[in-house]
């Protein structure tokens, strides 16, 4: 065996169209961000992550490992903040469970923290006890980033996540009014029509906003067998302006600007009335898949955004 045969890239990867190295970390790789109360040693310990994700591309089956060492960070993570706050407990060996438990009710983390960890803890007893190989290529990579979020968190004083997050709420009502009946979201060369908006997060300086918007489908399926997966509209505004009858902006995703304003047109409103109709007399099954899918689709989005805006050694994070 020669060092050579140890960087040939792994050519499954051609599949999400990475011919070279750079192209697959231009896609996939995840650089650690976090706040500068998470300890050094956290920080330390995800530069082998980085190394995982990177050398993945060399052999596919180690995108496992990334997952599985993510997960041993988060413990570590939270056993170090446990003795940071001075929890004691009355036996020598004790567990990750007991460790998250010991959190609740404590004033330093954020109320919800504690059952959004216990679920993360399941994910890592999946990889801690494996019943076969678990490497799922890049898909997987979205906990990556949501296990960055959460040992941000845990290292933030009291409420001051849940501040951040609901830095949105004067937006939502600013766009309540805006969001009632059909409304037409516009690009350069696209025009879709829209039955709600959602803010879903700002950032801390308001200049970045999230949104979410419900498309109107021509039709709704009222079986699995018709049963496509249908995404909502994400857009990341800059230059965000919101008026009692239209928002615009410049999507950050796309390069664009666009503008959702409410339309008056018949026709469009009838659009919307069949799309409710159709949604109401579909198979409850249909309902629940693409509610599902949608509420799926939040959360990464939701997790992206928080990772991107949200962490910085300059931040402060009270």
């Amino acid at each position: 065996m020669t060092a050579d045969e140890f960087l040939k890239p792994d050519r499954r990867w051609e599949i999400w169209k990475c011919y070279t190295h750079q192209e697959y970390l231009d896609r996939f790789f995840i650089p650690g961000k976090f706040h500068k109360d998470v300890p050094e040693t956290i920080k330390e310990a995800y530069s082998t992550v980085e190394r995982l994700i990177s050398y993945s591309y060399f052999y596919y089956p180690l995108t496992e490992e990334v997952h599985s060492k993510m997960t041993r960070i988060l413990e570590m993570a939270i056993r170090l903040r446990t003795e940071q706050m001075g929890i004691t407990f009355t036996k020598k060996h004790t567990s990750l469970n007991q460790h998250i438990e010991s959190l609740r009710g404590r004033a330093e983390v954020d109320g919800i923290l504690v059952e959004t960890l216990l679920r993360a803890k399941e994910l890592r007893n999946a990889f801690a006890h494996p019943k076969g190989h678990m490497y799922s290529g890049p898909i997987g990579y979205t906990n990556v980033i949501s296990l960055i979020n959460l040992i941000n968190r845990l290292f933030m004083a009291g409420d001051s996540f849940n501040i951040l997050t609901e830095s949105i709420k004067p937006l939502k009502e600013q766009i309540g009014s805006l969001g009632v009946g059909v409304m037409v979201y516009e690009t350069i060369s696209s025009r879709y029509l829209i039955s709600a908006i959602h803010p879903l997060l700002t950032n801390r300086d308001k200049d970045k906003t999230l949104l979410m918007l419900d498309p109107i489908l021509q039709s709704f399926p009222q079986s699995m067998e018709d049963f496509k997966s249908v995404k909502p509209f994400f857009v990341k505004l800059g230059n965000l302006k919101v008026t009692d009858t239209y928002l615009e902006g410049f999507d950050l995703f796309s390069g664009l600007p666009i503008k959702v304003c409410i339309s008056l047109n018949t026709a469009d409103q009838f659009a919307l009335e069949k799309f409710q109709k159709e949604y109401n007399s579909s198979d409850p099954v249909v309902r629940g898949f693409y509610d599902a899918d949608r509420d799926e689709i939040v959360y990464a989005h939701l997790d992206k955004f928080i990772y991107d805006e949200f962490w910085s050694e300059s931040l402060p994070t009270s």
